[in-house]
């Protein structure tokens, strides 16, 4: 089976090297990695392209976007452009397990029902001693399966490998708004086809100001939290489209569709007898806290 990886860059010099040494040592080597850089304004394309000359590297290529296309669409973008059988997901920033191509690779070669496959993975901070020595786990496989919490997403991006064959399928139906990992996740787990390694095969690095870590921060105030329902609407009915997904996934798909419209109702009223009746549902949400936060939102919150 014909690997890629597919890396979204931009002014990542920090820690780029070491997240591609981290792939040039695995134990089986990608057939091809391909790198899009948003318009960086450090040196992070300079040394990528040292880095890729310095090795030889003739099946890894680094293309400079053209403008500046912001993570969501820069990811979605390079990964339409992968010839793998597997594309493999990186951040920038990132340390890969020296066997993760070949563990990964092999569960999708000997399970062709999984359609997107991700692994555990642990987390570490910038200024973090990392020891990438981890203790040899056999790790066991998982469906994650259409249950009431199928949307939400326990497992960055990084940490995907999916069938090109897969994502053939749902490209057309993507939409600017959605990030790439959660959309992949959604679709695959309403086909049945969303799988979990419990074996930690990435050091994950987490930043406080990441642009994903600022945008989840802004989600708290009132304005936020409901265009994240309207968001969570759009994700249903682009989910409820698609011809191909299982009737058990369509009927959890519309279940969460009146959920949400509640959910929408609620804020538009203020009409605290939604929000008990809510409850009601309590077992959709990601956890009771987050139904105290719909309250929060409701009567607190600006």
């Amino acid at each position: 089976m014909k690997t890629s990886v597919v890396i979204s860059t931009y002014n990542g010099e920090r820690f780029i090297i070491e997240e591609l040494e981290s792939i040039l040592h695995q134990t089986q080597l990608p057939d091809e990695v391909l790198l899009f850089d948003d318009q960086s304004s450090d040196n992070t394309v300079s040394l990528i392209k040292s880095f890729i000359e310095d090795n030889a590297l003739s099946s890894w290529r680094i293309q400079v976007n053209a403008v500046n296309k912001g993570w969501k669409r820069n990811f979605m973008e390079g990964i339409k452009e992968a010839t793998g059988d597997i594309v493999f997901i990186a951040d920038q920033d990132d340390i890969w397990v020296k066997d993760k191509v070949s563990i990964m690779t092999s569960k999708m070669y000997n399970n062709p029902e999984i359609l997107l496959l991700v692994s555990d993975f642990i987390k570490f901070k910038d200024d973090d001693t990392v020891n990438t020595v981890l203790q040899e786990e056999k790790g066991s496989l998982s469906k994650a399966d259409m249950n009431q919490s199928f949307l939400a997403v326990n497992y960055p991006g990084c940490t995907y490998c999916v069938r090109k064959s897969f994502l053939d399928n749902i490209f057309s139906d993507w939409v600017p708004e959605f990030a790439h990992d959660s959309y992949l996740w959604k679709c695959a787990v309403v086909r049945d086809g969303a799988y979990v390694l419990s074996k930690p095969l990435i050091l994950w690095r987490k930043h406080d100001d990441s642009t994903f870590s600022i945008e989840k921060k802004e989600q708290s105030d009132r304005t936020s939290r409901y265009d994240g329902l309207l968001l969570q609407k759009k994700y249903l009915s682009v989910l409820d489209s698609q011809g191909d997904i299982l009737n058990a996934g369509r009927e959890i798909i519309r279940e969460y569709s009146i959920f949400t419209e509640r959910r929408m109702k609620f804020y538009d009223t203020k009409n605290p007898l939604l929000g008990l009746k809510l409850l009601f549902s309590v077992n959709k949400y990601r956890d009771f806290k987050q139904y105290l936060s719909d309250w929060a939102s409701v009567y607190i919150r600006k």
